[in-house]
């Protein structure tokens, strides 16, 4: 006989601890049951009277705690990497986690448990080498019963394990409409290289299956905007890219200073974004000096890297659907095929309900699962966040859809500030609820520095309804806005830095990005 299949979708909650199947037979009360693997494949369950028998998890789930995935599920536990980029001595990790259920931390250094914490917000100061080197520090997360809830690892002082690519020579001859790249992949010990694939804008132009992965591209006349993206691809479907925009890299006589991106958006007095301003109408200031603009551009010509954050505290049940939908719909107009984005949602705890990815279907499903429940650690989710931009380059912006309500976030603004801005990310905000709620629960000053520093916004809303046009005013901004660039001296970072609008009555915000 065939056997009989029923499909239930159905959304699990996030602190689940697995998922029982009963099957009954009608008339003769027999009935069996089972624990569901974590798997794509079909299960069966055995009908007994009154035993329950069926698959149980297999070894590998097991090790990860009961009913979690081994290789695959949500992102339990993250390090927060040190501020500084070289780091010796005695330093303190602290770690993001994003499930309740997390009861110890144990901390790694070079494969080796060196410190145990029990106690929020998991933490530990270790022992790094001196004078610094490249080392390991690693993070494990268990339940109260010793089952392994997740683990996380990061590489300080140097490359570490990690699927990267980067361009290692880049020799532009501009006399011949010439770019001659080298590609550097970094491909973890237990991965295999495919391919790596170069395209100039989101055309492909080469593709190589063998080191040295290099391109020679025509380029006669690159604009302002054009780029080369380069792209690692997985024998198992996994993939990174990078992009370098041509004007930031230049010729090769240009050597003795450092190009800097800057993204602007430029408002009228009523707030609405302008877009038909040229080269011309900008002036650059760099600690009060002004600067030749060197290039100028659209930034919807730029991929886009976008994060959406959404508030799932118990204070938003009830209007939580339409929530959902008012990202979603945000997400389907905002990307083109060249941009990605991810999706976060966070009550008590952030979780990384979708990773960057240029998916729609996948970034849609992400929000099924989420539900209205705990409190609202803000600030923690917006370091949590900007974490996941990690060292990309081009255009990036991360929206905050929030009820206002923080309670006992870790991470102070200011931090999310400094954050915010080491990774060229603008941050708007999406206020919900009458001004006296924010008020109460949020100094307006914060939120007006979180937003204003950063190059964003902050939108403050007193009804559901309202939540489409507020994400169609930071859609309208980010279709808006521009690229400009100037020239620094090499060796240093650059100084404080102002662009403005020569026609009186327009108001820029600006974000640095690239340097």
């Amino acid at each position: 006989a065939s056997p009989w299949v029923f499909l239930l979708p159905a959304d699990l909650p996030s602190q689940n601890r697995g998922v029982a199947v009963i099957v009954e037979q009608d008339g003769t009360g027999r009935w069996g049951g089972a624990l569901a693997e974590w798997s794509a494949e079909p299960f069966d369950v055995a009908a007994s009277a009154g035993v329950a028998e069926g698959p149980l998890l297999g070894p590998e789930s097991a090790a990860a705690g009961p009913g979690r995935a081994a290789a695959e599920g949500p992102t339990v536990i993250t390090l927060v990497p040190p501020r500084e980029p070289e780091v010796e001595g005695s330093t303190r990790f602290e770690t993001i986690v994003s499930d309740s259920l997390v009861d110890r931390v144990d901390f790694l250094l070079d494969g080796k448990v060196v410190d145990s914490d029990t106690h929020r917000p998991f933490a530990a100061r270790l022992d790094l080498a001196s004078p610094a080197r490249p080392q390991k520090v690693g993070a494990v997360a268990y339940d109260g019963e010793g089952h392994v809830l997740g683990r996380t690892e990061l590489v300080v002082n140097g490359r570490g394990n990690r699927l990267r690519i980067a361009f290692d020579r880049w020799d532009h001859d501009v006399e011949a409409g010439r770019i001659t790249v080298d590609a550097r992949v970094d491909v973890p010990i237990d991965q295999r290289l495919d391919r790596v694939e170069f395209y100039l804008d989101e055309t492909l132009v080469a593709t190589r299956r063998e080191p040295p992965f290099r391109a020679v591209i025509d380029v006669p006349k690159p604009g302002p905007t054009d780029y080369v993206r380069a792209v690692a691809l997985l024998t198992d479907g996994g993939s990174i890219d990078t992009v370098e925009l041509i004007a930031a890299r230049g010729a090769s006589e240009r050597l003795d200073v450092t190009l800097v991106e800057l993204y602007a958006v430029v408002t009228k007095a009523d707030g609405q974004p302008v877009s038909t301003l040229t080269k011309d109408d900008f002036e650059i200031f760099e600690d009060g000096a002004p600067r030749p603009t060197e290039g100028f551009g659209y930034g919807q010509d730029v991929p886009l890297l976008l994060g959406v954050v959404v508030d799932s505290s118990g204070s938003m049940d009830g209007i939580m659907e339409e929530t959902k939908q008012a990202a979603g719909r945000f997400l389907g107009q905002v990307l083109r095929p060249q941009d990605r984005a991810f999706v976060v949602d966070f009550d008590t705890l952030p979780r990384l309900a979708q990773g960057v990815t240029g998916d729609l279907k996948k970034l849609f499903a992400s929000f099924r699962s989420m539900r209205a429940e705990g409190a609202t650690a803000f600030y923690d989710s917006v370091v949590f966040s900007i974490l996941q931009f990690g060292t990309e380059r081009g255009r990036k912006a991360l929206v905050v859809l929030t009820d206002g309500d923080d309670y006992r976030s870790r991470y102070s603004p200011s931090r999310a500030i400094e954050d915010a801005r080491k990774a060229g990310v603008p941050i708007y905000v999406i206020g919900l609820g009458d001004s006296q709620q924010l008020q109460r629960t949020f100094k307006t000053s914060d939120l007006d520095d979180v937003t204003g520093k950063t190059g964003g916004r902050v939108f403050l809303i007193s009804d559901p309804t309202q939540l489409g046009d507020a994400y169609d005013a930071i859609d309208h901004e980010l279709r808006s806005q521009y690229l400009l660039t100037f020239y620094t001296p090499a060796g240093r970072q650059p100084g404080k830095i102002e662009v403005r609008a020569k026609r009186p009555g327009l108001k820029v915000r600006t974000v640095v990005g690239a340097l």
